[in-house]
This record gives structure tokens, C-alpha cells and sequence, in this order.
């Protein structure tokens, strides 16, 4: 280009500057721009900790200050020569000569700032392209509490001192520890204490990277271990589009995305070792390839990564690189399980209790004793991660100032291994109906007009039908209560007359007042109580030949039912104080089906338990209990409001083993709430109930009894003494358990013990109403003939044998033995972690005192008693 003599003044523009000189800094004046003629210039900016952040660097012929020039705006970042350089300087004055005087040179410039400006059009382009392909990596930051430095424990001074220490330089780390231990809370503790806390926090999780590629683990579809690497590789370190046969598109990897910030792999022992390899020569050089290409790249980014397994293990099984390993265990700590450190849970449920109130708006000040003392005494299979699950559900169940027993949630429940189990609700009929507003209520209404219609025939001695209403309340009515609670659980109390017109009364008049503390306490112990008293006024008043006695009955029940609903609801009575629904609960442990939540889902998935709560279709729990809590059948009703109101799905109603929730390690730690002690005041009585109803019909029992007239005290003196001897050798077999194993107190061994008895105790039950039921049954027909017809077919009128009854009474006698033993065998086990002959014998020897004295009472017992 030739320069006019009147641009003679552009030869001062010519500078010749040396490496570290500043052409300008941010915020100066924008009166020039500049072309590099030999040298090398960078352009940066500064943030907040005056970090430089590198814009661009330029050679010759590289123009840059254009914008400033154009605009006059101050500069927006610093220009600084990195190598000596000389520099075309064009301030405004100049420009203004050579585009009067020269119109070659101004083409020329103006062909320079064009370019500049296409140059920096096309970055504006590749940064939106470059940003659209980030989309696919990059999440919403989520800056983990600190909660994983509270406690008061030595390991946790330890993370702090390591987390410190780790902040201060820019080394890779490894962090090592089970799931759930707080790797990923301290990682990016680490990043928030670091110089790269105001860039990017990225995680990839190595055991999900093949189903995050494919959308499905190929990990267990047995895909070559090849392919499984080429995932892995291609998610770190990307691929140039066509490098791989599985994919057409060009794909970015972690490490290029996180440039500048931090990154955590999670899981590196799922790794390929080719892998493993590759990242090793990244953390040693900070450059990396992609796959389909030989460019090598640089990255600065912050790696930090955890194991959730013994990485020592795995490199003596040669599936961890032992270079790697070598590289990254000086700067590795091991994140000790929270069963290991039990101290620090006090300060963490604080510490996620503020946390909930917060989020949930309460205002939940402690935790009673009872309640930490069930955290204190789980293992947390899950750690850290699973007790944060477990107070958020509680704080979101509790509705006062403190979280109570009933608000804990302990786990996993569905996923417990205890045999067979299938989901009905697979079966499409079967969800349909119960999802459908005819269940429970159909029935519900049935059973309400049986009630009444048994009331009417009970009062009114309408052609004598009263006593034999009465005969069938309790010959058929009441054995088969009993007997299904095997096959249908706590079913009958879901369809409760007492219950189902107790809620009509309740929308009419609902006083809502708080159930007192000292119900929820001291209400079963009023239950076993209460139970007792029927049982005596039946076999006192004999109610089966005394209709107004058996309706008076009935009436109280209902009574006591409709003014605890009125004053408390629901839960207060059907779940606290109701004689009849203690033994179903009790019973029910042995039922073949149950409900109950995948806890997974629940913790993952669930932010309003509308199980619990209910929605604006309909009402929550009756009993006003979380399916994710429960353990054990004793206070679910089935009435299918949880599967109703679960939109996650994650309600399941399982047919099972019998019993199996007798042998369950949860459903073991569900006994440590203090108001299920009850169960081993109640499992006693109810064998020495059926020993004592069956000891009055021996003669035996006649020829020692002639000095005593009164038949209340007669009957009080059996039941308190096979009570006694019942819960006395049950008492002695607990201290025996407690003995071998000094693990957990007396009373939570004493009722751990007392339910292994539960099968013989519904055995004795159960035959106890073999006589009545099958007499009773056989009779029907022969009433029915009575009072509506005139056949007179002798077919009717049939009765078992004797020895016929006596022989079922044994067998099932036996049965109930057996499984009792069997159940002793395995709750044992569970206790005292051993197994052998002196740990189960006390069991046995107890077992094999009530099959002894229930196979006597019953062989002796004086002919069939007539019911009609």
C-alpha cells in the first residue's frame, strides 16, 4: 500500500513493543485500533478474583481494539504482548487523514476491520453451535450442604482437615467409601473452598454412562466389554463424528466441556481398564485425545473422583490400573460408614431438620428420645444419604413441634428377601377394582347392613330368631374374623360396621381435638385391657345363649367407636384402643398378603405423601400412617386409599410367605416403638385365654373346683394362672436371649421373643373354634328349614364326630407348633448373629409346653357341646 506524504503522521503509529507490555488496559479509552504485524498479543479479561480469562491471542495480521475504535466505549478486556511485537497503531486523527487523502489504504483498513468483524461473527456462530452442544452435559449447579462435615466424631475433623488441604492446589483426589457416605457432598465442598468455585461443577457417573449413551445398561445385556469402553471413552474424552460405528454424531466429552472448572467422576472402578489408562495420561499431562482424531488437547480442569468399593481389592484382582492407583491414593481419603460413627447422627438430623423446616415450612423443634434412639439403633445400609431420605419424610409427616416414632421411616422394606412374593396389583382386574371408588365401599355398606339387620333380630326376639342370631354372631361370625385374617390380613377391619358408620357420624360432627400423648402411649395396653374384659364377659354372661348381652356388647363397641371418631378420628380408636383390632393387628403378622411401598421410589421420587395425606380426589390413611413406613401389618387395614392416591405407583400389594415380616430385620426394628411392647402382654393372654375357656369343660377341672361358688372367681383364677405361667415362660426363654446376645434391651428382647409365639398362640385360637364353627355351620340349613320351611330332610341336621374335631385340633395344634419353631429358629439368628442347638432350645422347650397343654385340654375336653 502505498502512504500518501499528507499520512505522513501514520509513521508515528508504528510501535514496537517488547514481551509483558500492556497496549492497553480494560476500561481505557477505545481511541485506536491495532494489526499485529510480527509478534503475538493476548487478549484477556478479569473476574471477580481477578483471575485472567483468555479472550483470544493474535498473530500477524491480526487486527483487534476495532470495537472501542467504532463505538468510542471504553475497552472491555487488557491487551498484552507475549512476544516482542511491532504494531500498526490507527488512532481516530489518522483514520480521519487517510480516508480524505488516501483511498487505498482506506480500502485497506476497511477491508481489515470487515474481516475483524466476520472473524468475530463467525466465533459469535461457534460459540452458539458450542453452547447448544454443551446443553447436553451441563446441569443446574447444586451446591451440596456442608452437611457432611457435622458431627462431632475424629473422622469428621478428619474431612475437614482433608477438604482444606485438597482446596488449596489444583491435584486430583480420590474419595473412597460406601454409597451414601457423602463423596459427592464433600467434592463439592471441595470445589466451593477452591479457586475453581466460579466455574463449572459437572458430574458424570461412570456406572450410568452407558444408559445415559444408549438409554439402556448394556452392562447387563452382556455387551462386549469393547463396546462398553468405547461408552466410556467417547462420554470423557468425545468423538469426531464417524469415529464410531454406533453413533453418526460428533460428540463432546466431560473433560473438554468442564475446561476451567471441576469436574467429579463418580464410580471409577466401573471403568474399563483401557479407560482407566487414558484418564491416568490426562492427569499426569492435562492433554487428551479424542477418539477418530490425533489432535491433542488441553484441558485445565479440577478432577476430582470417587470409589464406592475397596480400590486395594480391586488392583489385586487386576481390575484397577495399579498406575493409576498409585497416582491418585496420596491425595485419597476414606469416607467411613455412618454406622461407624453413630455420634455424628444427632448433629446431622439437626442439621436436616433445619433444612426441611425450611423447605416444608414447619417448625419442628426436636427429636423425642424414643425416636433417636430407633436412628441410633439401625445400621443405615444407605448412610448418609438415606438418613437425610428418612427425616425429610418425617418432617413432611409431622404436623408438631416433635418427631415421634410414628414419623420414622427405616428401610428398605420392599426389597427385604423373605421368599416367594408377588404383586397382585399386576393383575389388571384386580388394580382396576381397587382403584375404583366401589372398593372398600361396597362392602363397607354391606356390612352395615348386616350389622343392623343382626341388631334388629338381636333386640327384638322377632319368632325367637334372637338367640340364634346370637348362636351365629359367635359359632360362625367370629371364627371366621379370626381365620381370615391369615388369608386377607386386617381386611375385616376395612369394612368395619362400627368403622363405616363411625365415618358417617364424623362428617356430621368432627370436634377435631389432638389425640392425647397418653393414648398413643398407654392405648394398647388399654386394648389388651379391654380384650380380656370381653372375653370374660362372654364365657360369664354366656353371651352365645344371651341375645341382649351379645347386643349390649356390639353397642359399646360402636359406642366407643363413633366418640373416638367424633372427638379424635379415625386412628385414634380403629388404630389405639380397639380390643378387637389389637388381636386382628397381632394376628395379621401371619397373613399371606400385604401392602406395602417401594421405598426406592418413595425417597427418589416422592415430594407430598399423598399415601399419608391423601389428595382432593380422596382421603389419605384411616390409620394415618405413610405406606413407606410400614413394616408390618398390624395397622393396615387394606382399604387401598395408599394405592388409590400413589401417583408414582410405588404401592404394592404382595402376596407372601406367611409370616414372613415375623423374620424381617425391619420388621424386628419396627418393635422398639414403645407402644408395641403391648404385643408381649397380649401374645400370652391370648393362649391362656383358649387354656383356661377349654380347662373349665374338663371334669377334671370340676372335681377341683366344688369349694369355690362363685363362677366369676373361678374363671378369674384359670385365666390369671395360665397368664402367669404363659408370660412367666416366655419371660425366662427372653432372658435366656438376652443372655447370648447382650445387643438391644430386655423388653425389645422380650417382645422380639414373645412374637415367635404368635403361630402357636392363633393355632390354639383357631381350634379353640373348630367345635363351635363346624357344628355351628352344619347347623344352618337345619334353622333356616326351621323358621322359613317345612322339609323335614334329617340330611340337614349333621354334626362332625368327636374324633373327627379332636384329630383337626391336633393337626392344627402341630402346625402352629412348627412354624412357631421355625420362626423362633430364624428371629434367633437374626438376634445373636450365631446359630446352634443352646440358642434356640429355650425356644423350643417353650414351644413344646403350650403344644402340650393345648393337645391335653383339647383330647380331654368333655363331648361336643350342643349350639342349638
Amino acid at each position: 500500500v502505498e502512504i500518501d506524504n499528507s499520512t505522513v503522521e501514520l509513521a508515528k503509529g508504528l510501535n514496537n513493543l517488547v514481551e509483558g507490555n500492556f497496549v492497553f488496559r480494560e476500561k481505557d479509552a477505545g481511541d485506536a485500533f491495532y494489526v499485529v504485524l510480527s509478534g503475538k498479543v493476548r487478549i484477556f479479561a478479569t473476574n471477580k478474583e481477578n483471575a485472567e480469562i483468555t479472550l483470544s491471542t493474535l498473530g500477524p495480521m491480526d487486527s483487534f481494539g476495532e470495537i472501542g475504535f467504532i463505538t468510542g466505549n471504553p475497552r472491555e478486556a487488557s491487551a498484552r504482548v507475549e512476544k516482542d511485537s511491532k504494531l500498526l497503531v490507527i488512532n481516530k486523527y489518522v483514520f480521519d487523514v487517510i480516508t480524505e487523502h488516501d483511498p487505498p489504504l482506506t480500502r485497506f483498513l476497511i477491508n481489515i476491520l470487515a474481516r475483524r468483524l466476520k472473524v468475530d461473527t463467525e466465533r459469535a456462530v461457534a460459540k452458539s453451535s458450542r453452547e447448544q452442544e454443551l446443553k447436553q452435559f451441563w446441569i443446574e449447579r447444586d451446591i451440596h450442604e456442608s452437611y457432611i462435615l457435622k458431627g462431632r466424631s475424629k473422622h469428621i475433623q478428619q474431612l475437614k482437615s482433608f477438604a482444606e488441604k485438597a482446596a488449596e492446589n489444583s491435584l486430583p483426589v480420590i474419595l473412597i467409601g460406601e454409597k451414601g457416605t457423602g463423596k459427592l457432598a464433600l467434592a463439592s465442598y471441595i470445589y466451593e473452598k477452591s479457586r475453581y468455585k466460579q466455574d463449572r461443577f459437572i458430574t458424570v457417573d461412570c456406572s450410568a454412562i452407558s444408559q445415559d449413551y444408549t438409554g439402556q445398561d448394556v452392562r447387563s445385556q452382556g455387551t462386549s466389554g469393547i463396546i462398553l469402553g468405547l461408552l466410556q471413552e467417547s462420554a470423557l474424552f468425545g468423538h469426531l463424528k464417524g469415529s464410531l460405528t454406533f453413533t453418526n454424531e460428533k460428540r463432546l466429552g466431560y473433560i473438554e466441556v468442564v475446561e476451567g472448572g471441576t469436574i467429579v467422576i463418580e464410580n471409577i472402578e466401573e471403568l474399563s481398564l483401557s479407560v482407566q489408562n487414558k484418564l491416568l495420561t490426562y492427569l499426569k499431562t492435562g492433554f487428551y485425545k479424542r477418539i477418530g482424531s490425533n489432535e491433542r488437547i488441553k484441558s485445565n480442569g479440577r478432577v476430582i473422583l470417587t470409589c464406592g468399593i475397596d480400590i486395594e481389592e480391586l488392583v489385586k484382582n487386576g481390575h484397577f490400573s495399579k498406575e493409576l492407583y498409585n497416582f491418585l491414593i496420596p491425595q485419597s481419603i476414606v469416607l467411613i460408614p455412618l454406622r461407624e460413627r453413630k455420634k455424628d447422627i444427632h448433629e446431622l438430623v439437626e442439621n436436616f431438620i433445619e433444612k426441611y423446616n425450611e423447605i416444608e415450612g414447619k417448625r419442628i423443634m426436636a427429636m423425642t428420645k424414643e425416636a433417636m434412639n430407633l436412628l441410633l439403633a439401625y445400621d443405615w445400609p444407605n448412610n448418609i444419604d438415606e438418613l437425610e431420605g428418612v427425616i425429610r419424610m418425617a418432617v413432611n409427616l409431622c404436623d408438631e413441634y416433635a418427631l415421634t416414632p410414628a414419623h420414622i421411616t427405616l428401610g428398605p422394606i420392599s426389597t427385604e428377601t423373605t421368599g416367594i412374593g408377588f404383586n397382585l396389583l399386576k393383575f389388571e382386574r384386580i388394580r382396576r377394582f381397587i382403584l375404583s371408588k366401589l372398593y372398600p365401599n361396597v362392602f363397607k355398606i354391606a356390612m352395615v347392613i348386616v350389622y343392623f339387620l343382626v341388631m334388629l333380630l338381636l333386640l327384638s326376639d322377632f319368632n325367637g330368631y334372637a338367640k340364634n342370631t346370637s348362636l351365629l354372631v359367635w359359632a360362625i361370625g367370629w371364627p371366621v374374623i379370626v381365620t381370615s385374617l391369615l388369608l386377607t390380613s386386617r381386611l375385616f377391619c376395612g369394612l368395619c360396621p362400627f368403622y363405616a358408620i363411625a365415618e358417617v357420624v364424623q362428617k356430621i360432627l368432627n370436634l377435631r381435638l389432638k389425640l392425647p400423648n397418653f393414648i398413643k402411649r398407654q392405648g394398647p395396653y388399654i386394648g389388651v385391657f379391654g380384650f380380656a374384659l370381653i372375653l370374660c364377659s362372654e364365657h360369664i354372661t354366656d353371651m352365645p345363649n344371651y341375645p341382649l348381652a351379645t347386643a349390649v356388647l356390639l353397642l359399646s363397641i360402636l359406642g366407643f367407636t363413633v366418640i373416638f371418631y367424633v372427638l379424635y378420628g379415625s386412628a385414634s380408636w380403629c388404630r389405639y384402643l380397639c380390643p378387637l383390632g389389637l388381636m386382628n393387628g397381632i394376628y395379621s403378622k401371619l397373613s399371606i398378603i400385604e401392602i406395602r411401598a417401594n421405598t426406592s421410589v418413595c425417597y427418589s421420587q416422592c415430594k407430598y405423601p399423598a399415601c399419608y395425606k391423601g389428595t382432593e380426589e380422596n382421603a389419605g390413611c384411616p390409620m394415618n400412617l405413610g405406606v413407606f413406613n410400614m413394616y408390618t401389618n398390624e395397622d393396615c387395614t387394606l382399604c387401598g386409599q395408599c394405592i388409590k392416591n400413589c401417583k408414582h405407583d410405588a404401592v404394592n400389594l404382595n402376596l407372601r410367605v406367611p409370616a414372613a415380616e415375623l423374620v424381617r430385620d425391619s420388621g424386628l426394628n419396627s418393635y422398639r416403638e414403645g407402644s408395641t411392647f403391648a404385643i408381649a402382654f397380649f401374645v400370652p393372654m391370648l393362649i391362656a385365654v383358649v387354656l383356661a375357656i377349654n380347662l373349665r369343660k374338663l371334669s377334671l377341672y370340676h372335681h377341683f373346683s366344688t369349694n369355690i361358688n362363685s363362677e366369676i372367681v373361678h374363671y378369674a383364677l384359670i385365666c390369671i394362672f395360665f397368664y402367669i405361667l404363659c408370660f412367666g415362660l416366655i419371660w425366662l426363654g427372653a432372658i435366656a436371649l438376652k443372655k447370648s446376645n447382650s445387643e438391644g434391651s430386655s423388653l425389645e428382647k422380650l417382645v422380639w421373643y414373645t412374637c415367635t409365639f404368635i403361630p402357636i398362640a392363633f393355632a390354639g385360637e383357631v381350634s379353640n373354634h373348630v367345635i363351635t364353627f363346624i357344628n355351628g355351620f352344619g347347623q344352618i340349613l337345619p334353622v333356616v328349614n326351621l323358621h322359613f320351611g317345612s322339609y323335614k330332610l334329617g340330611i340337614l341336621n349333621q354334626q362332625a364326630s368327636t374324633e373327627v374335631v379332636k384329630f383337626l385340633q391336633i393337626m392344627i395344634i402341630i402346625t402352629g407348633t412348627v412354624a412357631s419353631m421355625f420362626i423362633g429358629k430364624k428371629v434367633v439368628k437374626k438376634i445373636t448373629k450365631t446359630q446352634g442347638w443352646n440358642k434356640v432350645l429355650s425356644i423350643y422347650f417353650v414351644n413344646f409346653v403350650f403344644c402340650g397343654l393345648f393337645i391335653f385340654v383339647f383330647l380331654l375336653r368333655d363331648g361336643l357341646p350342643t349350639v342349638w
